[in-house]
């Protein structure tokens, strides 16, 4: 049936109100080749400071303005994705292994502080870089926009179900906090023995299938998800409650794939349309 077909490098468009057709076929943007960076693999990449930073390999590189790329230092492995995020000042690398990193300026610095357990996901909000912890429910808070301080009592925990956290995602001023099979949402309520605090009525019944399927569309958030009955579907927010928008074609598709954990997604706008796009 058409549902199933494949449309490479086109878009359907929905006919205004009084056209003649109800649909059409258009063309999507081709891509550019600016540079070649490093060896590869391309393991994570971020815009700080006004530049753009990526790891290839095991090397961290600096795009300029005009977009050469120049060696800021290195990483100890060389494969698997790299989380990375920027308070402005200083931007927070962790690999595959769980080593974390500092960037700060030029000078990549490893993080050695003890209380820092390792982590494979970061992200930044209101002054926090913020760490999973591997294995758990926990997440750790660092120094205020220090993400060389780490201190082992500031950390909270996913409390609402006991699946591991997974993933993170900062969205509309909240945390998302991705398990397995839920997700919890909290924010910064300000309190002096730790600021972040469950959100009442916005605990998610959905998991996520693949950590860096994580982005978002408008005032929603898009992923690749799966819950207790196991079927990964792609779910966008409304407020807080997740929405099926995958079709029963595409989630036959994904269901015949026999590894879907290192799915990677992004969105785009092209022609005042948002595309969500998931490899």
């Amino acid at each position: 049936t058409q549902s199933v077909q494949k449309t490479v490098n086109w878009y359907p468009e929905l006919a205004q109100k009084d056209e003649k057709s109800s649909i059409s076929l258009l063309p999507m943007p081709g891509c550019r080749f600016i540079n070649s960076i490093g060896p590869g693999p391309i393991r994570g990449a971020i815009e700080h400071g006004g530049y753009v930073y990526v790891v290839s390999g095991n090397t961290v590189y600096k795009l300029n303005e005009t977009e050469t790329a120049t060696v800021v230092g290195g990483i100890t492995t060389y494969d698997g994705t790299v989380s990375m995020a920027s308070s402005g000042s200083q931007a927070i690398l962790v690999d595959s292994s769980g080593t974390g990193y500092v960037l700060s300026g030029t000078t990549i610095t490893t993080i050695t502080e003890e209380d820092f357990t390792g982590a494979k996901d970061a992200v930044f909000m209101d002054g926090y870089f913020i760490v999973n912890k591997p294995g758990t429910g926990e997440f750790y808070i660092s120094g205020v926009f220090d993400g060389l301080n780490w201190t082992a009592l500031n950390f909270g925990t996913t409390e609402v179900d006991p699946d591991n956290l997974l993933a993170m995602y900062v969205h509309n001023e909240n945390l998302y906090l991705f398990g397995d099979y839920t997700t919890q949402v909290m924010y910064n309520a300000g309190s002096a023995l730790f600021p972040f605090e469950n959100r009442q009525g916005a605990f998610m019944e959905w998991g996520i299938a693949a950590r860096d399927s994580i982005s978002k569309i408008h005032t929603n958030i898009v992923w690749l998800a799966k819950n207790r009955q196991g079927t990964a579907q792609v779910v966008m927010t409304s407020g807080f409650n997740p929405q099926v928008i995958s079709t029963r074609a595409l989630e036959h598709q994904i269901s015949e794939y026999t590894k879907i954990d290192d799915a990677f997604a992004y969105t785009f706008q092209w022609k005042g349309h948002t595309f969500y796009v998931l490899t």
